[in-house]
């Protein structure tokens, strides 16, 4: 299998990649990884040359990438044959993780038709939007193109979506399977309170809207519990607004913007945690270690929650689903916290659901995805490529212009059905 990769810097793709080709490898699977911009994290890039062999875009590009940078080389001149004669040992299926990846695939298939594209939702709203643009109305009609069978959906309530917003029942058909995650030997044997930490993982963008709760509810909860503290581990455009709202409480002794940090370090924040907070990947892999995983929902105003990952059904925790039940954050982090047996239980009870998110089981679908991949027909002409290239700098410039619809916010909200998906609601402001 070949996946289309837009950049291996520390995100919850990159770290996905370097699980899934290591459980494909186990199984005989060869892997490829086409990386469409040059940059990253080193680390994570050297740990996944382990399991997949690395090609990256700008190697197959007649002047390296130096004019065409960044997502224009998704329409630049490729060597497709020489590209197409590299990739070949790691079979037909081109997989494509984001909107560049796809136009990538799109053109190299177009160019050989003996690959076959398929595309995985790793973020919801990627293809659920309102086009308000030429570029993002091609690429809207580019995916749409896409045989309903050989799209990827990681949990149930991202397929309804597609299913209601582009009116298509035919995504039943589509393979759901869980962002798989490595299950690792348990690591807290035993909880003793007294490390009070709270700890999150991940980039502080907008939609992430939990980490400003748990600021909010420190007040309080320092009040009850003494030695409470909140880690957040990450680096994004909020991280100012955090610290002033955590100057604002007077709780910023208590609360430590700790940076990213490298994957292989994650083991130890789950050995002195006390709970994790958070969505993606990371709430997984807290929980399988024997954390109690509180779930964060994206873009949510209330401080509220599903509660924790042993709460939720099926494979759909972090996305704001309408009428889902939800209870107060607070209540949740005050019961185990007075209740040693109570953080015990839930904590058990992490780890028994966090099988379900196995990568082997990952892998296992993914195999079976590129069994009944359907011949992607051709899906992109030169005319259209020409096209989205043109229309680029003019969505770069709306996106200034008209910032409350602007096409980069497209994953950065929860699926709302009476608008566009990527409208942005003015409670996000803060």
């Amino acid at each position: 299998m070949i996946f289309l990769a837009n950049i291996l810097e520390m995100n919850g793709g990159t770290t996905f990649l370097v699980r899934i080709c290591e459980a494909l490898k186990a199984q005989g699977q060869p892997c490829a990884v086409l990386v469409l911009r040059p940059g990253g994290d080193p680390i994570l890039s050297e740990k996944l040359a382990g399991h997949a062999r690395i090609f990256h875009l700008s190697d197959f590009l007649p002047d390296r990438g130096y004019v065409m940078r960044k997502h224009f080389g998704a329409f630049a001149p490729i060597a497709w044959q020489r590209l197409s004669d590299a990739l070949a040992p790691f079979g037909n299926i081109l997989h494509a993780m984001g909107g560049f990846g796809l136009i990538v695939g799109a053109r190299l298939a177009a160019y050989d038709p003996s690959f076959r594209v398929t595309v995985g939702i790793y973020h919801q709203n990627e293809f659920l939007y309102e086009g308000h643009s030429l570029f993002s109305n091609q690429l809207l009609d580019l995916f749409r193109k896409i045989p309903k069978s050989n799209i990827v959906f990681f949990n149930e309530s991202t397929r309804d979506n597609y299913i209601q917003f582009h009116a298509s029942p035919e995504y039943e058909n589509s393979t759901i399977t869980p962002i798989g995650v490595a299950l690792s030997p348990v690591i807290k044997a035993a909880h003793t309170y007294g490390s009070g930490k709270i700890i999150s993982v991940g980039n502080l963008f907008n939609f992430k809207t939990y980490n400003a709760h748990i600021i909010r509810m420190l007040p309080k909860l320092r009040e009850e519990f003494q030695g409470v503290t909140y880690h957040l581990y990450g680096a994004g455009d909020q991280r100012k607004m955090l610290e002033a709202l955590a100057d604002e409480l007077h709780v910023s002794d208590i609360v430590f913007f700790q940076g990213r940090i490298a994957y292989h370090q994650l083991s130890a924040l789950w050995a002195e945690a006390d709970l994790f907070v958070g969505s993606g990947t990371a709430l997984i892999e807290a929980a399988a270690a024997r954390v109690p995983a509180l779930v964060g929902i994206e873009s949510i105003q209330e401080p509220l929650t599903y509660g924790f990952l042993s709460d939720v059904q099926g494979y759909s925790y972090n996305e704001l689903i309408p009428d889902r039940p939800m209870t107060p954050m607070l209540a949740c982090i005050q019961r185990i916290f007075r209740d040693d047996d109570e953080w015990e239980s839930v904590a058990a009870a992490c780890v028994a659901k966090a099988q379900d998110f196995s990568v082997q089981r990952t892998a296992t679908d993914f195999i079976q995805l590129a069994d009944k991949a359907e011949t992607t027909p051709k899906l992109i002409t030169t005319a259209e490529t020409l096209r989205m290239l043109a229309g680029l700098p003019l969505l770069a410039l709306r996106d200034k212009l008209v910032p409350e619809t602007a096409f980069m916010n497209r994953r950065n909200q929860s699926f709302q059905p009476h608008r566009s998906a990527i409208e942005t609601d003015p409670r996000n402001a803060a």
